[in-house]
C-alpha cells in the first residue's frame, strides 16, 4: 500500500458511520453509479482510440476499486454485506 492509498484509507474511515446500514446502502448505490460512469468513460476512450483518456479512465477505475475494497472490509467488520 503506497502513501496515497494509506492517506485515502484514513480519510474514508472518518467519512462514514459503518454502523448505520441505511447510510451504507445509499453509499453503495452511489458508488455503483459512479463505477458505471467510470466504466463508460473507459469504453468510450477505448472505442475512440484515445490512449491518454483510456489511461486516465483505467486509473480512475483502479482508484475506485481500491476504495471499494477498503469500504467493503470496514462494512463487513460491522456486519453489513457490501456486494
Amino acid at each position: 500500500m503506497n502513501k496515497a492509498e494509506k492517506a485515502e484509507k484514513l480519510e474514508m474511515d472518518d467519512d462514514y458511520d459503518f454502523w448505520d446500514h441505511d447510510e451504507l446502502e445509499k453509499v453503495q448505490e452511489k458508488r455503483a453509479r459512479q463505477w458505471l460512469r467510470l466504466y463508460k468513460k473507459m469504453l468510450d476512450a477505448r472505442s475512440a482510440g484515445n490512449t491518454k483518456a483510456l489511461e486516465k479512465a483505467v486509473e480512475g477505475l483502479q482508484k475506485h476499486e481500491a476504495q471499494d475494497r477498503v469500504l467493503r472490509e470496514k462494512s463487513q467488520q460491522c456486519g453489513y454485506y457490501w456486494y
